[in-house]
Formats: C-alpha cells, sequence, structure tokens
C-alpha cells in the first residue's frame, strides 16, 4: 500500500521504536478510508479523502504533498496528510474552506502516532509543522502537549469557534429545547413564510442532482452578501463543485432548496457524516430577506436531520447569530503551531506567513 521510502522513527537517539512513517498515495488513501485498518477512525470531516482530494486538485499546483502514513508493522496505526513548504509542514486545506482540522489515528495509539510524525519530520529538515484550527478540548491537542521532544516547541492562540448541537428525536422537542422568544420568533417567522406564497423545501442528495442545482446554491450564495461574493472566485467556484461532486458520490452531501412559489429563494449546503449533520454553507434571495428565508432554510434543514435520525447538527465556524439562536454551543478553536527550537528561538521558518 504504502509509495515512496520509509523512515524509522525513535524518540531517542540510537534506539529505534516500533512505528514507521511511510508515504502513502492517493490511490491508498482513499483504500484506508474505505476499508479502514484496526481501530483507524476518521472523525474529522475536514480529513476525509474526497474533501482532500477535492482540494488538492484545484489548489495543490506547485504544492509538495507528503500523505503521511504511520506504521507497526504490517499495520497502520495513523494518517496525517501534509503540504510542504520549504521547512514548514502543513496539514493538508485551508483555513478557507476547513473550518478546523485533525489527525486520523487508532485513539489509543495517538501518542505515539504523534511522536513519530515530529521525529519524521525533524529528520527531513522541518522547523515548523503548522497544524492549522484544532478543537480546544480535543484529544489530539492534549497528546500533542505530551508528544512535544525537547527539540520542539508548541504555540497557541484562540482562533474562533464552531457551534455545534444535539439533536432531539423530534422536531417538537428540537423547539421546545430553543429559549422562548427564539422558538415563538422562528415558529412567527415560519407562518409568516407560508403566508407568503407556495413553500417547498427539497433536500438533494444523488450526485446528478446536486450537479444541476449548484448553479443555483452559487448564485444565492454570491447574491445573498458581498463578502461572499468576493470569496466565491473562479478558484473556490471549481473547489465547490469539485467537493460536492466527491461528496455525493460518496453518499455524504445534501443540498436544501426553498422555493417560494416555485422561485428559489435560499440554499443550505451541508454534509451528512457519521450522524452528524454540518451545515457548511449557505444563501438566500436578498429581495426576499424580509420574510427569513435564509434562517428558515436553516432550520428546515434541521428538522430533515431529525427526520433522518441524526444525533447532531454543527453550525461550523462563524459567529452569526442566527448560530446561537438555533441552540448551537460554542466549541472553541486553537491554532497551533510546532517550532523547532532554533525557529521558537526567533527564526523564520520557510513559508510561515
Amino acid at each position: 500500500m504504502s509509495q515512496g521510502k520509509e523512515v524509522r522513527s525513535s524518540t531517542e537517539a540510537g534506539r529505534r521504536s516500533a512505528e514507521a512513517v511511510a508515504l502513502e498515495s492517493w490511490e491508498s488513501l482513499f483504500a484506508c478510508w474505505r476499508n479502514p485498518p484496526s481501530a483507524l477512525q476518521w472523525d474529522c470531516l475536514f480529513t476525509l479523502p474526497p474533501w482532500l482530494k477535492a482540494w488538492w486538485d484545484v489548489f495543490g499546483a506547485g504544492r509538495q504533498a507528503q500523505l503521511c502514513a504511520v506504521h507497526r508493522g504490517t499495520q497502520i496505526i495513523g494518517l496525517i496528510p501534509l503540504v510542504i513548504c520549504g521547512e514548514t509542514a502543513r496539514l493538508m486545506g485551508d483555513g478557507d474552506v476547513c473550518d478546523y482540522g485533525d489527525i486520523v489515528v487508532s485513539p489509543a495509539e495517538r501518542l505515539r502516532v504523534l511522536s513519530a510524525l515530529l521525529d519524521h519530520l525533524e529528520r527531513a529538515g522541518i522547523t515548523c509543522l503548522d497544524l492549522g484550527r484544532l478543537c480546544a478540548d480535543g484529544a489530539t491537542l492534549a497528546a500533542l502537549r505530551k508528544a512535544l521532544s525537547p527539540g520542539w516547541r508548541m504555540r497557541e492562540e484562540a482562533d474562533g469557534a464552531i457551534y455545534p448541537l444535539d439533536l432531539p428525536a423530534s422536531w417538537n422537542r428540537f423547539l421546545e429545547q430553543l429559549a422562548g422568544p427564539q422558538r415563538h420568533e422562528l415558529r412567527r417567522k415560519m407562518r409568516r413564510l407560508n403566508e407568503a406564497g407556495r413553500v417547498v423545501f427539497r433536500s438533494l442528495e444523488k450526485e446528478s442532482e446536486i450537479a444541476v442545482a449548484m448553479e443555483i446554491f452559487l448564485s444565492l450564495f454570491r447574491t445573498s452578501r458581498r463578502d461572499k461574493a468576493r470569496f466565491m472566485t473562479e478558484p473556490m467556484e471549481a473547489f465547490f463543485l469539485r467537493l460536492t461532486a466527491n461528496m455525493s458520490d460518496a453518499g455524504l452531501c445534501r443540498l436544501h432548496l426553498l422555493e417560494l412559489d416555485d422561485a428559489p429563494g435560499a440554499a443550505a449546503l451541508c454534509f451528512d457524516y457519521r450522524g452528524t449533520i454540518y451545515l457548511y454553507n449557505s444563501g438566500y434571495d436578498r429581495s426576499l430577506g424580509s420574510l427569513s428565508v435564509g434562517l428558515i432554510c436553516k432550520a428546515l434543514s434541521i428538522r430533515e436531520g431529525i427526520a433522518r435520525g441524526r444525533t447532531a447538527y454543527d453550525f461550523l465556524k462563524g459567529d452569526e447569530r442566527y448560530k446561537t439562536r438555533l441552540g448551537g454551543k460554542p466549541l472553541r478553536l486553537r491554532r497551533v503551531r510546532l517550532l523547532r527550537e532554533s525557529a521558537a528561538a526567533g527564526g523564520r521558518p520557510g513559508g510561515i506567513p
């Protein structure tokens, strides 16, 4: 399965450990995902191969990828896809399209995997490992503090929050768990929209249907806010199209459309993974803003998730007010970099912005 040269890791000079770092191909990465070896867990949406491959296909030109796998014998116990820039290694993806990151690992092996990775990077001359955003209370950040050898230092800073929400068993229970004013306001807005015309809410999951409807989503996305219009450049549009194709092919994409009198009013692009619905992005017709079509589309995507038996909904990163009004609770993120001592003391590793 492994491609390229294998590099042994050790936690002390002159002593070989049981772990080895090898470079995988995209084909072997996908094979690991489809048939995970042992207890290897893909907990983070933004580390899934169809996601990373979409990013790489659009933004990878001129970059060097290292799809690192940590082995013990013939068993893979960890996967860490990296991009190398000079003396800096970064988790694959970027903060514009990946709200946070993580490593793919057998939980009991997390500390050994991180130690093996750091040893591998040190031998390769890497002076900075940029992990981007990690969940502040996540197991990886806690393990990193233990995995650091004397030659490494960690720098952390707060970098926003995601807004997950536990889903109850029914829509009525969801409404009941909202604060009183928010519950009454949502009901009022939904009633007002229904009085304005014929409302249709559709949830698309077939790849062919999503491919056609993405034109509607992109139009609503661009026209809903000026900053979104600036964000949706040609390369970013290519990424969104590649991402939705890859994720719908894997059965993980949901595109929700709200129509008023047969005209598109709002759209919500979601991903459905391991019992959680992730609200990735959205857009709406600004001429219908007074009818709160954007908010109602999101609320109906929650209702759809409950109907499907999902147990959680994640509004992801961003401090928009609707997230807490619909019940989301902030889970803090930390921006994390690991620096070799010489870099931490004031040197500037290659590739650090």
